[in-house]
């Protein structure tokens, strides 16, 4: 449990330190970032409806959903790269843009984290999206909507803002529609 604890603790400053380094030479004002009104959040890992895991992680910034979704990655051995900044929509929730070098396409990595480790494609697929909605909804709940997390929609897509096509298991995520699950 201390490794796992220290594990977290070190993924999440990773990405802290990741983030203020990074930067694409935008200058983007404040009220066009969507940020948690906490300076820790909660990570959660597993399926909906089956078990969901919950890992602290303390940052010294309120956290974006990048910086979440990065933390999910460092934490999982994932790759979870985004083809855009997370944006919150019309109907007042967020849209996740995933890249084409994702591991929702490029499928099982060669080798996988114990902890986060998956059967197949499907589980894997399944375990990334079902993570990262419940993660952002119990994150930004009180910021966009009203404090209920399940009142905060989450939509997926991929590059060039279409569905997203998960032809490696036959299925296809609506971009117009908040995800729900399989």
């Amino acid at each position: 449990m201390k490794k796992k604890l220290i594990s977290v603790l070190l993924a999440c400053a990773l990405v802290c330190s990741m983030t203020a380094c990074g930067g694409n030479g935008e200058n983007v004002a404040i009220e066009d970032t969507i940020q948690t009104e906490t300076t820790s959040a909660n990570i959660y890992i597993g399926m909906l409806g089956k078990t969901m895991t919950e890992y602290p992680c303390e940052n010294s910034d309120n956290m974006t959903p990048e910086m979440i979704i990065s933390t999910i990655a460092g934490m999982t051995g994932w790759n979870l790269d985004l083809a855009d900044k997370v944006i919150e929509n019309e109907n007042g929730g967020l849209t996740v843009c995933f890249a084409s070098t994702s591991s929702l396409f490029t499928g099982l990595p060669e080798s996988q984290t114990e902890e986060f480790a998956v059967a197949d494609e499907e589980a894997l697929i399944t375990t990334i999206l079902d993570s990262i909605q419940y993660t952002l909804q119990q994150n930004f709940a009180k910021v966009l909507g009203n404090g209920d997390p399940s009142s905060v929609n989450i939509y997926y897509c991929m590059e060039g803002n279409q569905p997203l096509d998960l032809s490696n298991i036959n299925k296809t995520v609506p971009m117009d529609q908040p995800y729900t699950g399989f």
